[in-house]
């Protein structure tokens, strides 16, 4: 899932621990049965900033960079919210016949991103498991947890929603 980009094209840490995240899972993999197959890259262009860059694009770079091969991912440039992550994400899985997914995203934000993906997931017969990338102790992680704990219903609530046949 993506995280934010800064104004002048920087990644923010958030990001930069989930892209790390991948490509150690990545490169542990690379080659065993059950290993990578296909990465969705989620997030689109910030909310306010329609001419900006969309995150997924930037991640993609950012992977093919450590050496991930562009052909394993895909983009999914338009989402701008978890929820939104999650019903583009699942809608393309749902089309390619793919029955289960992992999501990664910061420890924090997990619980709140598995419920939505498992809400959304389950109703369309596709298996959910989550992957933590480490959050780094600080006075915005603590915001982040906060933001988290808000959240967490009112997404709840939404992913309900589009699950309902």
């Amino acid at each position: 899932m993506g995280a934010r980009i800064h104004d002048d094209g920087t990644l923010s840490p958030a990001l930069v621990r989930r892209l790390q995240r991948l490509v150690l899972l990545w490169q542990r993999d690379r080659g065993r049965p059950g290993a990578i197959g296909t990465i969705v890259l989620s997030g689109g262009r910030p909310k306010g900033h329609p001419g900006e860059v969309a995150e997924a694009g930037v991640m993609a770079e950012w992977l093919m960079a450590a050496g991930v091969p562009g052909q394993m991912m895909v983009l999914e440039d338009v989402s701008r919210t978890t929820r939104e992550n999650a019903l583009y994400s699942l809608m393309w899985a749902r089309r390619c016949g793919v029955r289960k997914v992992h999501v990664l995203t910061d420890w924090a934000h997990l619980p709140r991103a598995m419920l939505v993906f498992l809400i959304i997931g389950r109703g369309w017969g596709i298996r959910v498991r989550g992957v933590a990338a480490p959050l780094s102790w600080s006075w915005s992680s603590l915001r982040a947890i906060g933001r988290e704990c808000a959240a967490i219903a009112a997404d709840a609530i939404r992913a309900w929603h589009v699950s309902r046949p």
